[in-house]
Order: structure tokens, then sequence, then C-alpha cells
């Protein structure tokens, strides 16, 4: 004799005058609505808040108003990002939440990749080119190999970059630094070609002399007998860069789109080390030999900001 046990259709109320046949039913992803921020961490638009992901979205216009025009600045927006430039390998070192890689070789993809428009960049070089026009920032926090791929093992930095518009705009500005004695310019243009192109070309371009004093003599002896080198700048740190991108987008039916992006990038500064200063420990001002070799007679052991104009007493000499 047997016996067979029937279960009957599972029914629930998930709204108010909805019913579902099943209760595991995943609910519907709600559309994203005007004040919004919509992310792209699972490679599709949706809402951050229904996103299971660690993100910190930043938009365009709180980059704007920070002046955020590389990585580097980025990490002062986001908690837990550092990055800045090492003074050998790929001069990138970039660490999120605590895990992050070393710049000792450029050939290595770094732990916190890049995806600048849905093209992915992980050797760390990225964090010297100038970013503008930005849409938004997403920074993945933990690793995201499931839709980026494996080299992001500590986190992601995603770029998005400004779209062509609908209408006609067209914008310009620019700024002095005094303390780097930096001048900027930045602008765009953007708008329909006709009813089914569009296009959107921005620009941006930066010259700095540096905000750290260059304290060497105008003409030295190095520790190699019978060398003299001769001082090229009064300023560390400085930098000219300019920066250019086009985008167009061709819809020619209304459930198809091409979108093309290209750019250049030029970027042109003294290396990673022309912002590096020993610092020395123990109340020394000149720091010691390494394998034999005497210290650089202008290094002072100390960072000299651009309102220090002073001379170590030896160097002037």
């Amino acid at each position: 004799m047997s016996a067979t046990a029937q279960t009957a259709p599972r029914m629930a109320i998930t709204g108010p005058g909805v019913i579902s046949d099943d209760a595991s039913s995943p609910p519907a992803v709600q559309q994203p609505n005007a004040g919004d921020i919509v992310v792209t961490a699972r490679r599709r638009d949706e809402r951050l808040l229904d996103t299971p992901v660690a993100i910190t979205a930043v938009g365009g216009a709180r980059l704007a108003r920070y002046e955020v025009t590389t990585v580097s600045d980025l990490a002062s927006q986001v908690p837990s990002l550092l990055a800045g430039k090492a003074a050998s390998g790929s001069s990138a070192s970039i660490f999120l939440r605590g895990v992050g890689s070393t710049a000792l070789s450029a050939a290595f993809d770094q732990s916190v990749s890049f995806v600048i428009d849905g093209l992915a960049m992980s050797r760390g070089r990225e964090i010297s080119l100038p970013q503008f026009d930005v849409q938004q920032v997403e920074v993945l926090k933990g690793p995201q190999a499931l839709y980026f791929g494996k080299n992001t093992t500590g986190g992601l930095i995603s770029i998005r970059t400004n779209g062509p518009s609908d209408r006609l705009e067209a914008g310009i500005k620019g700024g002095y630094e005094f303390e780097a004695r930096q001048k900027y310019v930045e602008g765009y243009v953007s708008g329909p070609l006709s009813d089914s192109l569009k296009v959107r070309v921005a620009a941006r371009y930066s010259d700095s002399d540096g905000a750290f004093t260059n304290t060497a003599a105008d003409t030295y002896t190095a520790y190699i007998p019978g060398q003299v080198r001769t001082r090229t700048s009064d300023r560390r740190g400085g930098a000219e860069t300019f920066g250019v991108r086009g985008t167009a987008i061709w819809e020619p039916a209304p459930n198809l789109k091409f979108e093309l992006k290209g750019g250049y990038s030029s970027v042109q500064d003294g290396g990673p080390s022309d912002n590096v200063e020993r610092l020395c420990g123990g109340g020394r001002t000149t720091p010691l030999s390494a394998n034999g070799i005497p210290p650089s007679p202008n290094a002072d052991c100390a960072v000299n900001v651009s309102t220090a104009e002073q001379k170590p007493a030896t160097v002037a000499e």
C-alpha cells in the first residue's frame, strides 16, 4: 500500500492587490527616478540602493567642486582609498581598504584596477592621466572578479565620462593656483549633428611650476668626482598635462546604438622622484651614505614648500 503526498501551490501577497504564485519569486527591480544614484557595478544600470556591492559613488558635480582632476585627488573623496605616485616601477601605489600592490614593476597588474568608459586598465599608469569632463566615479571595494576580471582582487575604480547631449551645449572654465603657480583651462562642446548622430568634444590643459622649492644650487658637484650638475628649475613637482576626448553616438534605429570614444593624453613632469624627499632620523640634517655612496649635497632632510626660498648653507657656499 502506498501513499502520495500532494502539496498545494503556494500563494503570496507581494503588494496591494498583487498575488504571486511563488513566495520565493524575486521582486522586480525598481526603475531609477530623478535624484537616484545610478551605478554600473554589475554591468548594468541600477540604483545604488539595489546593488549588493560596497560602493562609493562620486558625481561629476562634486568632482568639479573639489577640483578632482587626477586619481590621486580622488583619494580625498573616498574613505579607505590611498593613491599616489611611487619613485620606481609603474610609479603607481594604490591601496583600497588596506589591499593593494607596490610599484616595483610596471609589468604587474595592480590589485586595484581601473575601468575607464568600460575599458579595463590594470597597470597603474592611469594614475597620471588627467581626468576631466567626468560624469561619475564608482569605487568598488573588495574582489570584483565576476564582472571585471581576476586582477581586481582589492577593488576597482570605474570612471565614466560624459556623453553627447540632446541639445547644443558648451562650457569653459579656467583658474590659477598661487602656491604651485598652476594655470589651467578646460572646456567642452556637445550636441546633435542630425536626428541620429550626436557628438561631444572635451579638452583640458594645465601647466604648473610645482609647489616645492628646489634647494639645489645653480651648479654643484655630485658624488661622482669631476661631475658637475646644473639645476634646471627653482621648483619641484611641476607638470604640463594635456588631454582631449571625443565621443560620437549614432542611433540608426530605435533599438540600435553605436558609441565611439577616443582620446589623447600627454603628461610631462620631472618623474615620480620629483616629489620625493628623504627624511632623516636621529636629528640628522643630511642623509647617511648608502653602499659607500655619499648623499646628494642638496639633501637637507626636510620638505621644502614654495614659501621657503632659503638654500642650505652647505650648498649655497
